[in-house]
């Protein structure tokens, strides 16, 4: 894996992952945990990817954990088109120990291919709602997402070996 740096950016090839199945769990039970109507539900690798209705849905998403941890999958994203940019998202992982992450890499890598064939398109401009938030340009390339954003970093660690 390749990693190219610019001033503050950051940028990193993934693998791209299709959210193509129509999800199994009925679409009522996903609208009881995010609590608003939701147009379509399509599952991923271990993820639900969630249509909303409009960008101030997304925003306003009000996730009801304890509902969700009855959920077969563990991650919920919530998407729509943006208004000033392709789409937006919000992460939601409740079961594994993240009520919300504030900007989420992966869940981008199911997005972008999602969104880019809606929209023909192979460059994309995201943009995560979260309370911190975030914006990450995903270009697609055969099975491949590139992502670039600005990085913030949590915490520096050097590994030691024992021989």
């Amino acid at each position: 894996m390749s990693r190219r740096r610019s001033k503050r950016m950051r940028s990193l090839p993934k693998p791209a992952n299709q959210a193509c199945a129509r999800s199994t769990t009925p679409k009522a039970q996903m609208e009881c945990v995010l609590h608003c109507e939701i147009s379509e539900v399509r599952e991923s690798v271990g993820r639900y990817v969630c249509v909303l209705g409009s960008e101030a849905e997304v925003r306003d998403v009000n996730v009801n954990v304890c509902q969700a941890s009855t959920l077969p999958l563990p991650v919920l994203i919530a998407t729509e088109r943006g208004s000033d940019c392709d789409f937006v998202s919000r992460y939601f992982a409740p079961t594994k120990g993240v009520p919300e992450d504030p900007i989420t890499g992966t869940s981008h890598c199911t997005l972008a291919p999602f969104w880019g064939r809606r929209f023909g398109k192979t460059q994309l401009h995201a943009r995560q709602l979260s309370d911190r938030g975030g914006e990450i340009h995903c270009s697609l390339d055969d099975d491949r997402a590139r992502l670039t954003g600005e990085c913030r970093y949590i915490f520096r660690a050097r590994l030691q070996c024992q021989s």
